[in-house]
């Protein structure tokens, strides 16, 4: 059983949360600038991966003295570091992998690394993103959701062009085999009713986001 955290150089969080991610994870890959949370930390990463464009000169002369694993891929390439990173872990067998500072201003590597989840579900490997606000996955056959107090809202975003087919039970709003297209706002900012809420997915894929503002 192994569980990896990819620390990526997107919108940084809070050093409690990286700690509380550190310590969960069994292997922790810096991809790129992710190295510099890290080291703010006093926390090494077992592999620095990526073309070390945007890492900080202070932390790539740092990890350069000590015993990391150090993979350096040119500037330009067909993939970025981040997915660069997930190819490397996948190799691993990984039970979990957890990604954090995926999303921040650059929209076109937020949603690609969004959709790094998918790749990761075709390959059953359960796999999440994680940030001060957000929790992603992609939603499973069967979901039981227990009342997170660190979250607020859980939405439902489709994802499979034909839509989805959901019934949702426990929350403020509940379906029952509800069809929703792709691109609808339906299923947004959902509040649990109850302990536990569930989540039947009939057709379909769809993101679950448990979300605070």
């Amino acid at each position: 059983m192994m569980n990896i955290l990819i620390v990526s150089g997107g919108k940084k969080i809070s050093k409690e949360k990286l700690k509380e991610l550190c310590k969960a994870n069994d292997l922790i890959v810096a991809a790129d600038s992710g190295a510099d949370q890290l080291i703010d930390l006093n926390i090494l990463p077992d592999y620095l991966i990526g073309d070390l464009d945007s890492i900080s000169l202070k932390s790539k002369k740092l990890l350069e003295t000590k015993d990391i694993n150090v993979i350096i891929y040119p500037k330009e390439k067909d993939k970025s570091d981040t997915e660069i990173a997930l190819d490397l872990v996948i190799k691993k067998s990984p039970t979990t992998i957890t990604f954090t500072s995926v999303i921040g201003t650059r929209m076109d590597h937020s949603l690609s690394n969004i959709f790094l989840l998918k790749k990761l579900y075709d390959l059953n490997i359960d796999s999440q993103i994680i940030d001060d606000n957000n929790l992603i996955k992609i939603l499973n056959n069967e979901q039981s959701i227990i009342n997170p107090s660190d979250f607020d809202y859980v939405s439902i975003v489709p994802i499979s062009l034909d839509g989805i087919i959901i019934s949702i039970k426990g929350f403020h709003y509940n379906l029952d085999k509800q069809f929703v297209k792709f691109g609808s706002s339906m299923c947004i900012s959902n509040e649990m009713n109850s302990n536990e809420g569930y989540i039947t997915k009939h057709s379909g894929e769809g993101l679950l986001i448990l979300s605070k503002d």
